[in-house]
């Protein structure tokens, strides 16, 4: 079944191709009702359609814009004539002087000729009485003018279906319409044979079923099309910003109307036609519209904005003039019927499961008809009365028909595929209450499978309540807190100030405005509401400093740039440039500073290192740091031009906090434990990226983080090792996102979900397995590429979407095992009985009704069970794992196993068993019987609550749902048995009898229990973790020839060495080295004589062959009896027809895997006969012969020791296999075959060659990768190529950072000998050189302290330099640095000779913390990197405190 599912059922959860759409579609066989079953699956001939119109609309705008341009061209140069155009009384009476048309020609025709003879866009807002600075009024009584003569803005929208239509729709099943027809036979039958009412009683019990089942199908379904269309409207949700009353305010863009002014950014969709009022430097996506590609720019030259476009660039004022049906785009909606989502995987799974059991059913349901009827023509045939038919004949053979048409409703589970938009529906629900909006059903299911979650910071991880909490301003830092802010702009130089409050008010995609209640309100990003605010409590005015100003170019933030930029022109005249972004990009930019006295200096290496501790010392406090900058454009600035990046002087550094939300950590660590990687990728400082993963719980010990600069640098063979190893990537551009996704998925065959919120991040979004948008922070371009929204941007409702998705996932998987437990036994049992009685002891009327349990309400019982936290310690469901499971096979067969025999014993044996006598005895049986097999199926379906856990009654009662169906079932089984059995063709039960029915049922729930302590198989459908450690064993066998040897392939029956599988404690698969076989018996007195016992192989090589410890007696004697076979009884097959002939007894004792063969072994009379294949035959022959003799020849062992090590290993021959390895290890192991013995050392569990082997492949690396080997393993085994290369790059790795140490300690032990000689020469006074007159002798020995020269030389340039004060002269400096080091160092002032320590020491107190931190640093460092020398003069290393 899995192998047809896989082949002709599967589907991309995402971006599936046509063909894959149409291919299950045509495997579908016999379907009962297409409308019901297909409805919730795509309309591929509507959207052909679609395609087809979409193309032609597209055309017809692509050459608007063109003729357009082409006028706009012809009219810059040509006087416009007045317009003849008369204005509609209707809207004169209004107040306007535009009708709707007369607009909607301007925009959608790009009528420039027209939008000139109106006035432009300032004439058309005078016409549509409104203000491009105030916008519309509020006046309802306008307003509602206003939207009688131009509409709404809204698109037409197909009628939602009635209930009355999908009782139509449940009607449509053939079969049921086949039942109908034989209801209706057996009516006008019955009652003519017997009269009314009691002959109608068949008929009218088969109708009655039929509108029961047609009914409650058709209300579970138009439930579930109320909450789709719930969640419709909830996805059409859309805010804007809207200035009306000369208010901003968020409107809803259905509110929008003609005249309104609408703010926009990047990312938005333009709600509706309208013309550009101002902005800068706005691209428009117009690809859904025209199809090209291109963005268009929009200006005032070009002002025209189409409904459905999207901002690519830029942000603007936009005047809405057309909308709903009358833009381009609701023109084009109301034409296309898209013809719905994609089906989901499970869902075409399942239809492919509905095909297999339905062929099944059909099968059964043909064969059953057939054999009732020919059990009735044989009774005819012995009567003799073949041509003569009485009417009960005839009602007979009709019942026939309908059990054969009921088999077939109750076999073919239509149910199936719809339990799975039940359940998501369901599961979309209860989601949107758990603020998340599902986009795609698919998204629901995938999000189950999902083994990583790559997040967002800002929003996401943390509150997005973003304040400023520190500032460096003019290079001091301060904390600005709400009782701070009056004294930091005191402390502030006025000019610095001036600047950074221009640079805060100018330089911004905010706004500060007064909405609808009079109060102020500040608009935009968090980041950018954190500066305003920053800026007003410094006592600033928006309002103020950008009307002193005039705007001439802005550049919005993006997250490819990180950064914002606007040019001024200043009151004074003059060009000024402000940019703000990323701090260590902008401060990359700067040359100059404002200093603490409001002064611009040049930007020096001191000043630079400060501003980069503050950034370092900001972020690692998880502060988001901005740097602030300007610069004077002195040589003029063009429009035209880009805003330049460098020569820019810094303002200053801000630090903005924004806390971490609660109950993320708990959500990371959910994840963890649910086998689920959480990532962090943000752009960000990687140290607060870092502070804030850590606080998460994102960033472990093993763990790394990144750059997306460095990330994207980084070759394949290096990302293959990196990884899975990374935890946050800091700084990422949206293409880091992007290659980083791709990887994974590809790769490393992850399922990823993607959180994004920004126009960029649409790539990543589409390329994940789930891509989630943010809600709130979210462009409307990033929610449109995304498949789920999240309303709340909270991590933790991201954990809780997955938990959703396992619950799908297992809830379908519940409700299959019950639905196929209930096709098999019902089949079985009508079969069985129709074959062996002649007679189906399930009526029609019986079947409908278990059909219903099983169908519809078993599907909203199981379907829709809540998720549990149990899920979230699973491990993530695979992408190719199988959908029914072995556990569900195991409860399936065991469940029916034990309900048909049951039911079968009580057709055999129940009359006895109930002591049923008389005409009505058949007829009690038979409702005893159907009353056990319901009563079996309602306790099953309370097993089915859970798997594997025996306990399926925690959490029951939670669910009413499930308790309303399994009453409403018991309740109605009660009334069809007891006051429905003329209808039904059921008798009222006894007590006693209602008591076993109800047992049988009851029984097959410890049944099922026991059946779950069955241990099976693991289930490949799980995996543990995403990515295991690296290791070297991870392999798989290899499968290319050695050196021209045969493949050492070896045969099940001698023992295969096979890959061994072994279950992880977190529940994966993982691959390790295969284990000798097992002994298959005892083997202690196998060598009694001790000839086969070796002590110590000691590598004696003679002339003819090597041996171990025996005598030349003994080894002659083996040898002979090996060479001449006599008495062998055992015959040797090989390869190529090699024939070997062997002694049982001696194979059986020298190799427990032989002797377990041969009493396997078939063969003529007392001989035997085995085969060893896939080795060459003198490898073989060796092999036995070493067997008898424990010898070889060295010739032999040189150029066969591989495949030896191999049999060895196979048959479990320890000495064979140590000789072959000290033979390996002693010279036999060549650069040639280095490649084939690592590979096989992994197989044969030989760690010391593994090691050995390895070693030589990474110190000859390039000879290596030449030999055929490695190529041939390259193809055949990939993962073991990447581990050797993974564990290259590590051993580099190691290398470099050796070396690094090695010089870094050095340059520490320079500077301790520095010290040292700098207190010998001030203490001691060094002999070797003295004074500056004083001439070297030549029997005069050289001073012991090696640094001594070069300090006495630095000594006496420091005494004479005229540039000695601390950074005049380089040797000067370096100087004040030895002596301030020296003051650190120096363990008692007081004593100390040096000059300037007690300064020094003075000196010390009134730095810097950041300073401070810095000279501990690196004292520690030089007192740690030489535990002896200076003491008792230095201090000790365990004194430093970095604290």
């Amino acid at each position: 079944m899995e192998i047809f599912l896989n082949e002709s059922f599967d589907l991309k959860p995402k971006h599936s191709s046509e063909e894959a759409l149409e291919r299950w579609r045509k495997v579908c066989g016999f379907v009962k009702n297409p409308k019901r079953r297909f409805r919730f699956t795509a309309n591929l001939s509507k959207r052909y359609e679609a395609a087809a119109m979409r193309r032609s609309n597209q055309e017809k705008l692509r050459i608007a814009v063109l003729v357009s341009k082409a006028a706009f061209q012809f009219l810059s140069g040509v006087q416009t004539s007045e317009s003849d155009y008369v204005v509609p009384e209707e809207v004169k009476a209004a107040g306007f002087q535009l009708c709707a048309d007369e607009l909607g020609s301007i925009v959608e025709g790009h009528d420039v000729k027209k939008l000139k003879i109106h006035g432009g866009t300032d004439g058309i807002a005078e016409k549509l009485s409104t203000s491009t600075t105030c916008g519309l009024t509020s006046d309802t009584g306008l307003l509602n003018k206003r939207q009688q003569v131009y509409g709404i803005n809204k698109f037409a929208e197909a009628e939602a279906k009635g209930f009355l239509v999908f009782v139509w729709e449940a009607l449509q099943d053939m079969t049921l319409m086949i039942l109908g027809v034989c209801a209706f036979v057996s009516l006008i039958v019955g009652i003519a044979m017997e009269g009314w009412p009691k002959g109608a009683h068949d008929g009218l019990g088969i109708v009655a079923s039929i509108l029961l089942v047609v009914f409650v199908t058709a209300t579970s379904d138009y439930r579930q099309s109320l909450q789709f269309r719930d969640l419709d409207k909830e996805k059409k949700k859309i805010t804007i910003q809207v200035t009306r009353n000369a208010c901003r305010q968020k409107m809803s863009i259905y509110e929008l109307l003609p005249g309104d002014i609408v703010h926009l950014n990047i990312g938005d969709q333009v709600p509706a036609d309208g013309l550009f009022v101002s902005g800068f430097s706005v691209l428009i996506d117009e690809s859904s519209l025209t199809g090209e590609s291109e963005p268009v720019m929009v200006n005032a030259d070009n002002p025209f904005m189409l409904s459905g476009t999207k901002l690519q660039d830029g942000s603007c004022k936009m005047m809405i003039t057309s909308v709903g049906m009358r833009t381009q785009w609701g023109k084009l909606m109301a034409t296309l019927s898209e013809g719905g989502d994609d089906e989901t995987p499970l869902q075409v799974k399942l239809n492919g499961v509905a095909t297999i059991i339905g062929k099944v059913g059909l099968f059964f349901a043909v064969v059953t008809f057939a054999v009732l009827v020919q059990g009735l023509f044989m009774n005819k045939l012995q009567e003799g009365t073949i041509w003569s038919w009485s009417g009960d004949e005839a009602l007979k053979m009709l019942e026939f028909f309908a059990v054969a048409v009921t088999i077939v409703v109750v076999a073919v589970p239509e149910g199936l595929p719809l339990a799975v938009t039940l359940s998501l529906a369901f599961a979309m629900k209860k989601m949107m209450n758990d603020k998340a909006l599902v986009r795609h059903l698919a998204a629901c299911e995938t999000m189950g499978s999902a083994t990583s979650i790559c997040s967002d910071k800002t929003g996401t991880l943390t509150t997005n309540h973003m304040t400023v909490v520190k500032s460096c301003i003019c290079m001091d830092v301060r904390e600005v807190g709400s009782n701070k802010k009056a004294s930091l702009c005191s402390e502030i130089p006025e000019s610095a100030v001036k600047l950074l409050l221009q640079s805060i008010f100018t330089n911004t995609g905010g706004e500060i405005v007064i909405n609808k209640d009079g109060k102020r309100e500040i608009l935009g990003t968090p980041t950018e509401t954190a500066l305003l605010e920053f800026g007003l409590s410094l006592g600033g005015d928006s309002q103020t400093e950008r009307l002193a100003s005039k705007l001439v170019k802005v550049e919005p933030f993006n997250s490819t740039k990180k950064r914002m930029g606007v040019v001024l022109e200043l009151p004074e005249g003059g060009l000024r440039a402000h940019t703000k972004g990323a701090s260590e990009i902008v401060l990359a930019g700067c040359d100059k500073v404002i200093n603490s006295n409001g002064e611009v200096v040049p930007l020096d290496e001191e000043s630079i290192n400060h501003l980069n501790a503050t950034i370092n010392q900001f972020a690692n406090e998880a502060l988001r740091t901005l740097c602030l900058a300007y610069m004077e454009l002195e040589n003029g600035f063009s429009p035209d031009n880009a805003i330049p990046l460098s020569g820019y002087t810094c303002i200053g550094i801000v630090g903005i906090k924004d806390p971490v939300r609660p109950g993320v950590k708990e959500s990371v660590a959910i994840c963890r434990s649910a086998g689920i990687t959480v990532r962090m990728v943000t752009g960000d400082n990687i140290n607060t990226a870092k502070a804030i993963a850590r606080e998460c719980g994102i960033l472990t010990d093993d763990g790394i983080a990144i750059e997306g600069p460095n990330f994207r640098e980084k070759s394949q063979e290096e990302m293959l090792t990196l990884i899975p190893k990374i935890q946050v990537m800091a700084r990422s551009s949206p293409m880091d996102k992007h290659t980083l996704v791709r990887q994974l998925r590809s790769t490393f065959d992850e399922v990823v979900a993607v959180t994004g919120d920004g126009t960029n991040d649409a790539p990543a979004l589409h390329e994940a397995d789930i891509g989630l948008a943010m809600g709130i922070a979210g462009t409307e371009v990033a929610k449109e590429s995304a498949d789920v929204i999240i309303l709340d941007d909270n991590f933790s409702t991201i954990v809780t979407v997955a938990k959703w998705g396992r619950s799908v996932y297992i809830n379908i998987q519940k409700f299959v095992q019950f639905q196929l437990t209930v096709n098999i036994v019902a089949l079985v049992v009508n079969f069985s009985s129709a074959c062996l009685t002649g007679s189906a002891p399930l009526t029609a009327v019986q079947l409908l009704w278990v059909n219903m349990i099983m169908d519809t309400l078993g599907a909203l019982a199981l379907a829709t069970e809540p998720p549990t936290d149990e899920l979230m310690k699973r491990s993530p469901v695979g992408k190719k794992g199988n959908f029914i499971s072995n556990v569900m096979w195991r409860n399936i067969l065991g469940q029916s196993f034990y309900q048909f025999m049951v039911i079968w014993y009580l057709q055999v044996k129940g009359k006895a068993m109930f002591s049923l006598d008389g005409p009505d005895s058949d007829l009690t049986l038979n409702t005893i019987i159907f009353n056990s097999f319901v009563f079996c199926q309602v306790f099953n379906e309370i097993s089915s609550r859970n798997m594997e856990e025996i306990n399926v009654f925690k959490g029951m009662l939670d669910n009413y749902v499930f308790v309303a169906v399994l009453g409403c079932t018991a309740v109605f089984q009660v009334i069809i048995i007891e006051f429905l059995g003329t209808f039904a063709s059921t008798i009222p039960l006894t007590g006693s009898q209602w008591f076993v029915s109800v047992f049988i049922g009851l029984l097959g729930m410890p049944i099922a229990a026991a059946l779950k302590t069955i241990p099976l198989c693991p289930n490949p459908s799980h995996r543990s973790s995403p990515f295991p450690a690296p290791s070297l064993y991870n392999y798989e066998k290899p499968k290319h020839k050695i050196k021209g040897e045969k493949s050492f392939q070896i045969g099940k029956e001698s023992g295969e060495m096979a890959i061994v599988r072994k279950q992880s404690p977190e529940g994966g698969n993982k691959v390790v080295p295969p284990t000798p076989p097992p002994l298959p018996g005892s083997a202690t007195n196998c060598r009694r004589k001790g000839l086969f016992m070796m002590n110590k192989y000691n590598g004696s090589v003679t002339k003819r062959n090597s041996c171990v410890s025996l005598s030349t007696t003994t080894r002659d004697m083996w040898d002979n009896l090996f060479d001449g076979g006599f008495r062998a009884d055992v015959t040797i097959t090989t390869d190529n027809g090699g024939i070997i002939y062997a002694h049982a007894a001696v194979l059986g004792m020298a190799s427990p895997v032989l002797r377990h063969i041969l009493k396997q072994a078939k063969g003529f009379g007392r001989k035997r006969s085995i085969s060893i294949p896939g080795v060459q035959h003198d490898a073989v022959r060796v092999f036995i012969r070493f067997l008898y003799s424990s010898c070889y020849e060295q010739e032999e062992m040189k150029e066969l020791v591989l495949p030896l090590l191999v049999l060895a290993h196979a048959y479990v021959v320890p000495q064979l296999k140590r000789i072959c390895e000290q033979q390996l290890e002693d010279g036999l192991l060549t650069l040639e075959n280095a490649i084939d013995v690592f590979q096989l050392s992994l197989l044969c569990d030989a760690p010391r060659l593994v090691l050995i082997s390895h070693r030589m492949i990474l110190r000859n690396f390039k000879a290596v990768s030449a030999t055929e080997g490695w190529h041939v393993m390259k193809k055949s085994h990939p993962v073991l190529e990447k581990e050797i290369l993974e564990s290259m790059i590590y051993e580099e790795n190691m290398r470099k950072e050796k070396i690094r140490e090695s010089n870094e300690r050095k340059i520490y032990l320079q500077l301790y000998d520095a010290m040292e000689a700098l207190i010998h020469i001030c203490r001691d006074g060094c002999r070797t050189i003295g004074p500056c007159d004083k001439d070297f002798k030549e029997d005069q020995e050289p001073c012991t302290y090696a640094a001594c020269k070069g300090i006495e030389l630095l000594v006496r340039h420091f005494a004479g330099c005229k540039l000695r004060v601390p950074g005049g002269c380089i040797h000067c400096k370096r100087m004040w640095q030895l002596l301030e080091l020296h003051a650190r160092l120096c363990a008692d002032p007081s004593l100390c000779r040096v000059p300037l320590c007690m300064n020094f020491k003075e000196k010390m107190k009134k730095q810097g913390k950041k300073d401070e931190m810095r000279w501990k640093m690196l004292v520690k460092k030089i007192l740690s990197t030489k535990r002896i020398g200076g003491a008792p003069f230095f201090v000790s290393s365990t004194s430093i405190s970095l604290s």
